[in-house]
This record gives structure tokens, sequence and C-alpha cells, in this order.
């Protein structure tokens, strides 16, 4: 399943360079630098190379180019962030959050925080008609219109982010609309007025693939797959763990709700997920190996991200076959770790959220250094 991703994803980021490098050459105008970098030291006037970086996020996708890679520094920046701009939004592009430091000269390893600037119905971070681009590390809160937006983006990425207390009407923590093979790998949601996650759109999102997510005390409920639009079939979802989602509702919601008609349920693959409470929306959607139990987390009341991962005597503990991940998602859970003893995940895979201990963006084409 994975190597279609990685097929796909490779293709684009090579065929975007070659776009951008025939626009170049035709238009005689100098092309932004690539990888385009971002720093709270920056500003958008700069050219935006790792020595003169920009500031904003927003600037940065509204100069590159299909196949670009952008690099942003540790620190806040308060902003609603878009690929929309003035024409065609940029393709298979590569958002990093410089985290440990490693990409940025004279980097240092830090949190990348995206809060959200728009109002009370703006989400933070929207991926809008930007197919095949990838979004990792990031902490993104502060939206009223919910955490990050795929929409009319099939092939999309996003992993290793925190997308928390996003809160107002439509403040779900990641919701994909009308995109088809998402891959959401290694997120952690929590504490979103809405939805955890939300699959749905007017043409639906079908094919999406949800692997080792922790989506937890979110106030609607925790996944989401369809709507009364569209149905979103054939999801795959693999060693998330769902944690009393729905709760701040009256009645209680449901953790993990599949819509009918139309029918999402068609070609639904889950399995090895811990719920709990185990609450399906219709009951038969329950995966045969699925979990129902108490994670049992680092706290009892987890607020932060680490309070999320799992206590030694954990049930989500090697409990996924290996074979039930796609073998280059595994690879890189093998450099990181779900328990708050940071072992790395070894044997079999533990359910849930991992700390990215080393190789944050694991799996992604990586650009040189800045400083060359």
């Amino acid at each position: 399943m994975l190597s279609w991703h990685v097929a796909r994803r490779a293709l684009g980021v090579f065929s975007g360079a070659f776009l951008a490098i025939l626009a170049s050459c035709g238009s005689g105008d100098d092309p932004p630098p690539n990888p385009l970098f971002v720093s709270t030291a920056g500003a958008d006037a700069n050219r935006g190379d790792a020595t003169a970086p920009l500031r904003t996020l927003s600037r940065a996708l509204e100069i590159a180019r299909d196949g670009y890679t952008i690099v942003v520094a540790p620190g806040e920046y308060r902003e609603r962030v878009t690929t929309d701009r003035v024409g065609r939004a940029a393709r298979a592009l590569q958002i990093l959050a410089d985290t440990d430091g490693r990409l940025f000269p004279g980097g240092s390893p830090g949190a990348v925080t995206v809060r959200g600037a728009g109002g009370p119905n703006s989400e933070v971070i929207k991926i809008n008609n930007s197919p095949d681009t990838l979004l990792s590390g990031f902490v993104v809160t502060g939206g009223g219109g919910g955490g990050i937006v795929v929409n009319r983006s099939d092939g999309v990425r996003i992993q290793n982010c925190v997308v928390r207390e996003n809160r107002g009407e439509a403040g779900d923590g990641i919701r994909v609309q009308s995109s088809r093979g998402v891959l959401l790998f290694n997120n952690l949601v929590v504490r979103n007025s809405g939805a955890g996650v939300v699959l749905a759109g007017d043409e639906g999102s079908p094919a999406a693939l949800l692997v080792n997510n922790t989506i937890a005390l979110n106030g609607f409920v925790g996944i989401r797959i369809g709507s009364s639009q569209a149905a979103s079939p054939g999801a795959r979802l693999r060693a998330n763990i769902l944690y009393r989602n729905g709760e701040a509702t009256t009645p209680a919601r449901e953790n993990f709700s599949v819509r009918t008609d139309p029918p999402s349920e068609a070609g639904l693959d889950s399995n090895f997920n811990l719920v709990f409470p185990p609450t399906y929306v219709p009951a038969r959607v329950e995966g045969p190996n699925d979990l129902g139990v108490d994670p049992v987390f680092a706290r009892s009341s987890p607020q932060e991200a680490a309070d999320f991962l799992l206590r030694a005597a954990s049930p989500a503990r090697d409990r996924s076959p290996n074979t039930q991940i796609p073998e280059d998602l595994r690879l890189c859970l093998q450099r990181w770790s779900a328990l708050e003893s940071l072992a790395v995940d070894t044997g079999p895979v533990d359910l849930g959220y991992h700390l990215p201990l080393t190789a944050p963006h694991c799996g992604v084409i990586l650009p040189p250094r800045g400083d060359g």
C-alpha cells in the first residue's frame, strides 16, 4: 500500500521540479531559491534562502513552485496559511518544520507552532488544490474553522503534526475534503472542539490511509468517514488510538462513525486499533482485532504531547503485527517511541502517536542544508 504513496510522491516531486525548471527558462525571471527558508527572524521582503529567510509561511507558499521544499525554523507563527494564491497553487510541495534544527544552518531544535490568525471560522492551515503535498512536524492550534484542512488535493501526506485546541463551530482537528488517497501518519489530534478527523467533501475522500494516530478528547466524534453529500469508501486504518472523543456533547457521541448512506462503509479496512470507550456507529465497523480498553497514557489527565505516550504496562504496547503496517512507515516507527520511557519501537508495533526522537521527517526526500 505505501509503496504506491512513495512512488506517487517521488513522481510528483520529480515532475514538479521539472515543470518549475521549464517555467523559469521560459519566463526569464530568476526563480525563488529551493528550498525556501522561513524564520521568525526573517522578512517577507527577503529572497528566502538560508541567509535571508522569509518571515511567514504564507509568503513562502505564495512564491513556491511545483516540487519546492519549504523549511520553517522553530518559533511561533501567527497566520492563516493557505496554498491558495493568484493563479494555480503549487503542487508536490514539502513543508517541513525544522524541529531538530538540522535543516537550517546553525539551527537549534524546538517546536514549530502555527497559531491561527483568521476569523472565528478560519482554519489554521489549508492545503487547497495542491496534490501530492507533504506537511510534517508542525504544532497547529488556535483555529476557529479547524486545524488542518485538505481540500481537492489528492495524495497529500500529513505526518508528525500535533493538532490541538482548535475551537469554533467547525473546529475539527484534520478535515479532508474531496481528496483521494490522503495519508495521515503519526499525528496527535487532541482537544479540538469538533471532530478529530473527518473524511468527507462534496466529492468524497476515498482511499485514505490512517496509521498510528492518537485522536483524543475531541468535542465531537474521533473519526468520521463520509457525509450526506458523498461517500468516502476504501479507508484503511491501522494502529490508531481513539480515546474519549465526543464526551463534551449531550448526549455523548461515538469515537468512530462511518456514514452508511451514501455507503462509506464500502471497502473499509479497519483493524488493530484501540477505541476507548468502544463506541462505533454502526457497531459492525469495529475491527476484529480492535481493543476497547483504556490505553493507559503516561498521565491520567494528559495535556502535553509527552503525556499521551504510553506506560510500560499499556495494552497498546506491541499490539499490531509488523505485517499490518506498510514497511516504510514501520521503519520510521522503529526510530521513534510511543512509550514514556522513550524506548524505540523495535518489536511488534505500539499503537498510537510516537514521539519522533530522530529523523522527524523519516520517509521524506530532504534538501541539502542551506549553508551548502
